[in-house]
């Protein structure tokens, strides 16, 4: 791949910018999936043959999941051939629903753009009758609404299994704005001391609940700082992929991270103002760095000893003598071992 490709600034990359980094919360696009699948492998990647025989530069402006990284802006596609079951059911459902709901589901995942390619036809699930001209090769149709990333839900719904709570979702009753679909292993209790929810089987709403959350700058990728603040107990409902390995701490106490709306990741909390922090922390990582110090240790231990043995063994076969004998500062290839602390006898036959 020629290096201008790489450094070469894109049309539509800094359209994407200037549209999406509007305010303090930049949010994501996202291709749709249908056209996705045409542009990436009806017009770029053919696999009729071993040697890529189209433009690089086209492949760039046309701003195709992972190409984000190159362009500085958040992406919810993604190019990865091993995806979570849960996200590619979502990708998978979300074209078929009807433009309402894909909005909700959109502004959900905290996207703002819709790309299609110039020559794509028809809606894109968006109520947005004209797009947004964002470079020679895609068109962006803005999501209407307010996404975010972070919403403060006291609404929830809970249910057995995932194709129940994605069943729902899928259902013009669901409102993200309001609740929080969880799943039965999150069935646990908030409580403070007038009353007690059980998220099983309530659904309650106030209309004068006081809310905000917001995210909070840091620059470790692996880890998502929140602050927020509850008039009553509630669940902070951050909208980045659920996936063993994420721990959160509320106020620096630990708490179980649910799996809500089928893919994203929730926290309980008691009212008042918190400090909520998502980290990367899988076990896998801790295990395997106890196996690699454990086998470092023992392969340690183990050099050593075979060094020992094979000091005693010299010593004791006479080859090694003590220094005071004799003495030598130069050696030469005859002369097994060079060390000016020890006399080295010849080797037998040398």
């Amino acid at each position: 791949v020629p290096t201008g490709v790489y450094r070469r600034p894109t049309e539509s990359g800094a359209a994407l910018r200037q549209f999406l980094d509007r305010d303090q919360n930049p949010g994501r696009a996202l291709w749709w999936p249908p056209d996705e699948q045409q542009v990436k492998f009806e017009r770029f990647f053919l696999f009729d043959s071993f040697v890529y025989r189209a433009d690089w530069f086209p492949l760039r402006e046309s701003q195709l999941p992972n190409l984000n990284l190159l362009e500085g802006y958040a992406s919810a596609s993604s190019y990865d051939p091993l995806l979570i079951s849960g996200y590619a059911r979502w990708l998978e459902a979300l074209p078929a629903l009807p433009p309402p709901v894909a909005e909700r589901w959109l502004r959900l995942m905290d996207v703002r753009a819709v790309l299609r390619p110039v020559s794509g036809h028809g809606d894109a699930r968006t109520t947005e009758p004209d797009p947004v001209a964002a470079g020679p090769e895609i068109a962006l149709w803005p999501v209407p609404g307010a996404p975010a990333r972070v919403r403060i839900l006291t609404e929830s719904r809970t249910f057995a299994t995932s194709d129940d709570a994605l069943a729902f979702m899928q259902s013009a009753q669901f409102d993200p704005e309001r609740v929080i679909v969880l799943e039965s292993e999150a069935n646990f209790k908030l409580q403070t001391s007038n009353f007690e929810l059980q998220n099983s089987r309530f659904t309650f709403h106030v209309s004068r609940i006081r809310t905000h959350a917001e995210l909070l700058p840091d620059s470790d990728p692996n880890r998502v700082r929140v602050r927020a603040r509850l008039s009553q107990p509630g669940y902070l409902l951050l909208s980045d992929t659920y996936y063993p390995g994420w721990t959160a701490t509320v106020d620096g106490a630990p708490t179980p991270v649910l799996r809500a709306d089928a893919i994203f990741r929730a926290v309980a909390l008691p009212p008042g103002d918190h400090e909520v922090i998502f980290a990367y922390r899988p076990r896998s990582v801790a295990l395997g760095a106890v196996i690699t110090l454990v086998a470092g240790g023992l392969l340690l231990a183990a050099g050593c000893w075979l060094l020992a043995v094979g000091y005693w063994r010299l010593a004791a076969s006479g080859w090694l003598l003590a220094a005071g004998d004799w003495r030598y500062a130069i050696c030469d290839e005859r002369y097994a071992i060079c060390d000016e602390r020890y006399a080295i006898r010849e080797w037998p036959g040398w």
